[in-house]
């Protein structure tokens, strides 16, 4: 016959203090794998990461995806999926205690699912989207639209309870524009098309705006024949520049018509 005999030394805890703290650093190591920022397709700027303050279009011209997840804090300057009439992005910020924030210089249109393409952005498992203490925007406009541009289809999604998205200025759902550069003569929007815009809070989702406009027609008809260019206030006199999204001359639909605070004029 055989006997076995235990020790009563303190040997055993000392190695189940290290199995456990082995568990522990294996944990941790899981937790900061499962943080990321993932990217595939066609997107603008190359490569999307966080800390920068850059206007990241997902869906450039073509198809695009941005996954952000696992508790990532991320921080960037706007976000915009589906872009130059034939793009097609889909953002995905999922997970409680991932958050991204909007930090952009100078005033821009910070979220745009659908910016004259088709573009979809959706916030589910708990996850932050905040754009509410940008400085830049104190004093001006920081719009988000859903679908921006003649010819696009934009789609928000927050589903899921502490799934929040909070954004500054206005907020447009559906915004039927085309403009033409006067420099350049490229043309956002399609001339004729339409904006389809939809907004589905479910689940616990919550969605914060200082305002909210569903459907802006901006897209009466074609110009009739001359070249129209915008004027800030009522100055029809003076030639002025229209500020728009990227800062530069546009072109208006008819004259007399007001836009974001400017009328057109011949």
């Amino acid at each position: 016959m055989h006997s076995i005999q235990l020790s009563r030394s303190a040997s055993p805890l000392n190695i189940s203090r290290t199995i456990f703290s082995i568990l522990a650093v294996s944990v941790a190591a899981a937790n900061i794998a499962d943080a990321s920022v993932v990217e595939t397709g066609t997107n603008n700027p190359e490569p999307v990461a966080s800390g920068t303050a850059n206007d990241y279009s997902i869906g450039w011209g073509a198809t695009g995806t941005l996954t952000i997840n696992g508790g990532t804090q991320f921080t960037t300057g706007s976000l915009s999926a589906g872009d130059r009439g034939t793009g097609n992005g889909t953002i995905l910020i999922d997970g409680a205690g991932t958050k991204v924030t909007f930090n952009p210089v100078g005033q821009t249109n910070v979220l745009q699912p659908g910016n004259w393409g088709i573009g979809s952005v959706t916030i589910s498992g708990g996850a932050i989207v905040d754009g509410t203490n940008v400085a830049s925007c104190a004093a001006g406009w920081c719009s988000s639209f859903i679908s921006n541009g003649a010819g696009s289809t934009g789609t928000l999604g927050i589903s899921g309870a502490g799934s929040t998205l909070s954004l500054p200025n206005s907020f447009v759902v559906g915004h039927d524009v085309v403009v033409k550069n006067i420099t350049t003569g490229s043309v956002f929007g399609t001339p004729g098309g339409a904006s389809s815009g939809i907004v589905n809070v479910t689940s616990g989702g919550t969605l914060n705006t200082q305002d909210a406009t569903i459907g802006v027609n901006a897209n009466i008809f074609p110009p009739p024949g001359g070249v129209y260019q915008c004027c800030h206030g009522n100055r029809d006199g003076d030639r002025h520049s229209c500020r728009r999204r990227n800062r530069l001359d546009l072109e208006c639909d008819v004259p007399g018509q007001f836009r974001d605070g400017h009328r057109c004029r011949e």
